[in-house]
């Protein structure tokens, strides 16, 4: 079986998956950030596992193939470009509250690289293009990822991270 089969096996099990579960996803990261930062004892593996896990998803969900016709070039781009953004933002948000270097950088890209996704999906909307692709649960994400990701950056100077 070569490389591509074998990724497209993998992302054709996962985007299902994915589209079903998206909320429920999201919840468990927002769950498990808060618990890690609220909570004295949560263990920093089980933390990690989750967090990396939610990242592979997102990961693997930016494999796509263009089966829609009214999916252009850039559409792809956005999709791939939401996809690994929000890995990257993820383990940030990891990095973050684990106290590891890096994860202001990488915030920052996977934030920002977010918000302009968002905006080109709401500027598709707008004009009234509306694709398979761009599904309401995949906004959802974008939203909460840059809103955590915003919000826990603020707090970085609070008691929560100063130990």
């Amino acid at each position: 079986m070569t490389q591509n089969k074998f990724i497209t096996k993998i992302r054709d099990k996962i985007n299902p998956f994915l589209i079903k579960f998206e909320l429920h996803i999201l919840f468990v990261i927002l769950l498990v950030i808060g618990i890690k930062l609220f909570v004295l004892e949560f263990p920093d593996m089980l933390f990690a596992v989750i967090m990396f896990m939610a990242a592979i998803i997102y990961f693997i969900s930016s494999l796509i193939e263009n089966k829609d016709p009214l999916i252009n070039g850039l559409d792809i781009f956005i999709y791939k470009l939401t996809g690994m953004a929000s890995s990257v933002a993820i383990v940030g948000l990891l990095f973050l509250v684990l106290k590891s270097p890096g994860y202001h950088e990488m915030i920052f890209v996977g934030a920002s690289s977010l918000l302009i996704a968002l905006i080109y999906i709401f500027w598709k909307r707008i004009r009234g293009v509306n694709t398979s692709l761009f599904y309401n649960s995949l906004i959802i994400r974008i939203l909460v990822l840059i809103l955590s990701s915003g919000a826990l950056l603020l707090m970085v100077n609070n008691s929560i991270f100063s130990q």
